[in-house]
């Protein structure tokens, strides 16, 4: 058997039985929670009240649990300015009074707010019922919270949601559609002007003019690498004639090499 649960008690599981013959709910109002008269110990089905009863109030909320449909979710919260005990059971009470369920919980102390700590205590018991329509719960909405992790959740869940603020995305997609098309984000523009210009430096046609100059400037370069490039001794070009007749040539005659050089 576990060590913290919550049963019905008898008198509760007399009102459920015949709530459910007759199709008239029981009307549960309020809720208690109690010391345990100073100890934990391990409700008993005839228990008609908590053994050591130190607060009563509204329930804030109650709902079928998602995962299991005969178990309903009872939340109720001790206010910020109750405390300075330790809750260590808790009941659910009918219009009549009467003790419908009871449950032990750990030991947790609920101290006043004036005493430095945090308000606010949420307790919430699980009761099986063959028929939750048995059970009508009166509820009082001020007192309902969430705690910081159904709050986190709840910002996930709208976060993640395609159907979260309509209004701004139709506002974007009204944005989007009307931008002319061909427009691009700065790193595409940057990687198209790259690729434009390598494409225009490997085009072979690209500044024709330039190339043409640039072929005659090479072709002037090479001649003067000729004419500087060799010594005097060097006779860097040479010169044939078809026939000498009315030919004067001034040079200086190289013997040995049977040549006029100039």
């Amino acid at each position: 058997m576990a060590q913290y649960s919550t049963i019905i008690t008898n008198v509760g599981a007399a009102k459920i039985a015949a709530a459910i013959s007759s199709g008239i709910p029981v009307s549960v109002i309020e809720a208690a929670v109690g010391d345990g008269g100073g100890a934990f110990y391990t409700p008993t089905p005839d228990q008609i009240e908590l053994r050591g009863e130190v607060w009563r109030g509204e329930i804030a909320s109650s709902d079928i649990d998602p995962t299991e449909p005969q178990m309903i979710n009872v939340r109720f919260i001790i206010p910020p300015d109750e405390g300075g005990f330790t809750v260590r059971e808790a009941g659910l009470f009918d219009d009549e009074g009467d003790m419908l369920a009871v449950c032990n919980l750990p030991d947790t102390k609920k101290e006043v707010y004036a005493s430095g700590t945090t308000g606010k205590l949420t307790i919430i018991m699980h009761i099986v019922v063959t028929d939750s329509g048995a059970l009508i719960f009166e509820i009082n909405p001020q007192f309902d919270g969430v705690t910081p992790e159904e709050m986190y959740s709840a910002f996930s869940s709208h976060n993640s949601s395609d159907t979260a603020h309509s209004n701004i995305w139709a506002a974007i997609d009204q944005l989007v559609n009307s931008i002319p098309g061909g427009l691009y984000t700065k790193q595409e523009t940057d990687q198209r002007i790259s690729d434009g210009i390598y494409t225009h430096d490997i085009d072979p046609s690209a500044h024709g003019d330039v190339r043409i100059g640039l072929v005659g400037l090479d072709s002037r370069v090479s001649n003067l690498e000729i004419m500087m490039g060799g010594g005097i001794s060097t006779n860097p070009f040479s010169v044939t004639f078809a026939a000498l007749s009315g030919l004067a040539v001034t040079g200086v005659w190289n013997q040995s090499q049977g040549r006029i050089e100039f």
